[in-house]
């Protein structure tokens, strides 16, 4: 389950870039498994407060598609959600799994992505947005939030 967070009005989504394997370093969604008897929205919300410190509305279900996913046994095939959502609160900042949290405009998204085919889900989700609601502003310049090295934790999906 993943989240694509759009800050209002539609000019940027925020983006984290992993601190573990797999996909160490590159950018994704905040994301990761949802557990036994939680509802998918319900652990959008979580993943999203436990990986950048947002508080989140979520708006919609994008995308549900089945993904390849490494484990050290090989590899595992995830049926994968992806929602939309906004913030609403709290204090961006990214949580153990990233080393840094960045907004970025949709004509500037970073080419290092965790996934192939995170940028189809990124393109449904600006496909969504009315498109006077898309560039409704300038966007400022993707700012950085930095965590100091050594904090644990791990992700196993972005």
């Amino acid at each position: 389950m993943g989240v694509v967070l759009v800050r209002p009005p539609g000019d940027a989504v925020l983006l984290l870039r992993r601190r573990w394997a797999p996909y160490r370093g590159r950018w994704g969604v905040p994301a990761g498994f949802v557990t036994y008897g939680e509802l998918p929205e319900d652990a959008a919300v979580r993943e999203v407060r436990e990986e950048t410190g947002l508080e989140i509305r979520p708006q919609r279900l994008l995308r549900m598609s089945i993904e390849p996913y490494r484990r050290p046994e090989g590899i595992d095939r995830l049926l994968s959600l992806y929602y939309l959502a906004e913030p609403v609160g709290g204090r961006e900042q990214p949580g153990e799994e990233a080393t840094g949290l960045a907004w970025f405009t949709w004509d500037a998204l970073p080419t290092r992505l965790a996934r192939h085919s995170l940028l189809t889900v990124l393109e449904a989700a600006r496909s969504t947005l009315p498109a006077h609601e898309r560039f409704a502003r300038p966007a400022p310049q993707p700012t950085s939030t930095n965590l100091p090295s050594g904090q644990g934790g791990r992700s196993e999906l972005a």
